[in-house]
């Protein structure tokens, strides 16, 4: 009974009036981008680039990917399945995109205390991205969303939101911003609550299988985030990242540690990222597995 309080209090507190809240649009889905502290402005194309930026996937020199994920968040004790891929013809390229948050379940009553049984709170967003690469080293993206946020049974909504972006690459240099979370508020009924729109910039480099990454967000809400990141590669196949991640303010996602592995082989890849060093999140893990050619 007391976690039961405890979760409803939760969701209420996620969704009172004027709140910023769904914040499942801030989690790391991807693997990779998670194991180097979050920051993914800047980074070559990835299945999962229309999350971190709409424009990465025009510039990438892959054809084809696609990938899926499973992760735990512990803050919210949320379950989190992800999905993106992207297909490069040209000059442009058009992804898909779809996450889904699943929260804890509690008991429900009625007014004089019925026992109504277990309700499931969910959350869900799919997309749809479109990338151009302008001139030479230089794209463009969007990413538009349907998003729908399920609480509770009198605590329903859904909203419209988009992501702009822009990527430079030259030799080893990649750099790459956007602006994501615009959008509709959610209305639940009795309040509404707007999207965590933030703003991010980042930089990347690349020398002798290393890329080294930096990025800062700013959220609309008044939050600062920040994020700096590593990865190695051996020969294409192995891959090791470690990451740091600050996080200010009530809508920022807390400060922590990042560390991951990846192998590739054949087109086939498998990713792994450990979240710690933080006490609100305590240790939150995510894989994935994908396919590029």
């Amino acid at each position: 009974m007391r976690k039961t309080i405890l979760i409803l209090i939760s969701v209420l507190a996620s969704i009172s009036l004027g709140a910023q809240s769904l914040s499942f649009l801030q989690f790391p889905y991807n693997p990779r981008t998670a194991a180097m502290g979050g920051a993914g402005a800047a980074l070559s194309a990835d299945a999962f680039s229309s999350m971190s930026n709409p424009a990465a996937a025009a510039l990438s020199d892959k054809s084809m990917a696609v990938s899926a994920s499973y992760g735990q968040w512990k803050a919210s004790e949320s379950n989190l399945i992800g999905f993106g891929g992207f297909y490069h013809f040209g000059k442009m390229a058009i992804g898909l995109e779809a996450r889904y948050n699943g929260l804890p379940a509690y008991e429900t009553f009625s007014t004089v205390g019925k026992d109504l049984g277990q309700y499931s709170p969910k959350e869900l967003a799919a997309g749809a991205n479109f990338s151009y690469e302008v001139i030479d080293g230089l794209s463009i993206g969007a990413t538009a969303r349907f998003l729908q946020s399920d609480l509770y049974e009198s605590a329903k909504g859904t909203g419209f939101g988009i992501d702009l972006g822009a990527q430079y690459v030259a030799g080893g240099l990649r750099a790459g911003a956007a602006v994501c979370n615009l959008g509709t508020e959610v209305d639940y009924g009795t309040s509404k609550v707007s999207m965590p729109a933030l703003a991010k910039a980042g930089v990347s480099y690349s020398i002798y299988g290393v890329t080294g990454v930096f990025e800062a967000d700013y959220v609309f809400s008044g939050s600062l985030m920040a994020a700096i990141g590593a990865e190695y590669s051996l020969k294409d196949i192995l891959f090791v990242r470690a990451g740091y991640h600050y996080g200010s303010g009530d809508d920022a996602i807390p400060s922590h540690v990042s560390l991951g592995l990846g192998v590739r082989y054949a087109g086939v890849s498998l990713d792994a990222a450990y979240l710690t060093a933080s006490e609100q999140i305590g240790g939150a893990l995510s894989i994935g597995i994908g396919y590029t050619f």
